[in-house]
């Protein structure tokens, strides 16, 4: 929330990097308010006194999130391991399939619905679909219904000496503009870091130390 101070017209005032106010007159009443909501969905608001507009590349802000890992198994093991839909996550997750029918052998179309529970131990429905696979290769998982505004996944294997070498690229962006931003740097980006965190040991568990 910002307030508004009495301006001379045609001033641009930058509140901070995501957006900017355009007095259009000096005659702004002093403590007038813009509810933080309404910077939501439109890259500029007018109103009598002033224009709002907004940098879309900072209010549509997408993340990536890269992690790679190697493994003491047979690519063949490993591919079985990650294209399982029972994935390792945090018991904290409460991570449950709740798709019916045959959920074991992976097909590019191939939807998986969930529920899981990422924050504060509130259960949600996140459904995903499988859009492209290339056996002992890569597969792509990407969110239709849950709590992101994008989310796709690739998980990516290759045969290395000694092993099998792990990788996942997560490029997700979350809804609300600047309000999801807010939340990504305090609690979002912690979360998905720790999960990963959690797999990279469980999975070390699993197979052993490279």
């Amino acid at each position: 929330m910002f307030t508004a101070q009495q301006k001379t017209p045609g001033l641009k005032l930058k509140i901070c990097e995501c957006f900017k106010v355009i007095f259009n007159n000096a005659s702004i009443k002093k403590g007038w308010h813009c509810h933080p909501f309404l910077l939501l969905y439109e890259q500029k608001l007018v109103f009598d006194c002033c224009t709002i507009e907004f940098r879309k590349d900072h209010y549509m802000s997408f993340y990536q999130l890269q992690r790679t890992q190697k493994i003491p198994a047979p690519i063949e093991t490993v591919w079985e391991f990650i294209s399982s839909p029972k994935t390792i996550t945090p018991p904290s997750m409460g991570f449950d399939i709740i798709s019916s029918g045959d959920i074991e052998s992976m097909y590019a179309g191939m939807i998986i619905a969930y529920k899981v529970k990422p924050v504060f131990n509130i259960p949600v429905t996140w459904v995903t679909e499988i859009t492209h696979v290339q056996n002992l290769k890569y597969f792509v998982d990407e969110q239709r219904i849950g709590p992101y505004r994008l989310w796709h996944h690739q998980h990516k294997i290759t045969a290395i000496d000694g092993g099998t070498l792990m990788e996942d690229i997560v490029t997700y962006q979350l809804p609300f503009g600047i309000i999801g931003s807010i939340v990504h740097a305090l609690l979002v980006r912690k979360k998905l870091e720790s999960i990963f965190n959690y797999r990279f040991t469980a999975v070390e568990k699993l197979f052993g130390k490279f």
